[in-house]
């Protein structure tokens, strides 16, 4: 990969990354951070990854940061979670974006990059498939089951309202 290669990479890919791993990780400077890092090991590898899997590298190193974070403060996350969740107030009006959210960050990780690589950056089954290293039929099944899953937390806070 050339300098140019890789500054269009950086053009081009670095807004939809930065989405992604914001929300992945809900946190815009962790989101932030995991985005530098991921084309701070592009540049390192650059003679290694070929132009047109860039895409799929920098997807792919994005979600095995935010896994290693996770796994690294695991501990502390969960209590800092829960210290947030016991001072979070419903707003009167529904608002459908922020409990779509909470329900995304219940599912589980693959499901959740799944559901936010098809339905809010609209990658297709195979290009999911390939940043996150798993068959198209894995990816097809945690997109139903993570869609089933939203569907029954909405459902049940609609209920609730």
């Amino acid at each position: 990969m050339t300098v140019s290669e890789y500054n269009s990479c950086v053009n081009e890919l670095a807004d939809g990354l930065y989405r992604f791993a914001l929300k992945s990780s809900g946190d815009k400077l962790l989101a932030e951070d995991l985005v530098q890092d991921a084309y701070e090991r592009l540049w390192k590898k650059a003679e290694q990854v070929e132009p047109q899997k860039a895409k799929a590298y920098l997807y792919r190193t994005v979600v095995n940061l935010h896994i290693d974070k996770v796994r690294r403060e695991k501990l502390s996350r969960a209590h800092l979670e829960q210290k947030t969740a016991d001072y979070t107030v419903s707003p009167l009006p529904f608002d459908l974006k922020a409990h779509l959210d909470e329900g995304i960050k219940r599912l589980n990780e693959i499901q959740r990059n799944t559901i936010l690589l098809r339905d809010y950056e609209g990658y297709s089954y195979s290009e999911i498939a390939e940043i996150l290293n798993i068959s198209e039929d894995q990816v097809r099944i945690s997109i139903f089951r993570a869609r089933k899953a939203l569907k029954e937390f909405l459902v049940t806070i609609d209920l609730l309202i």
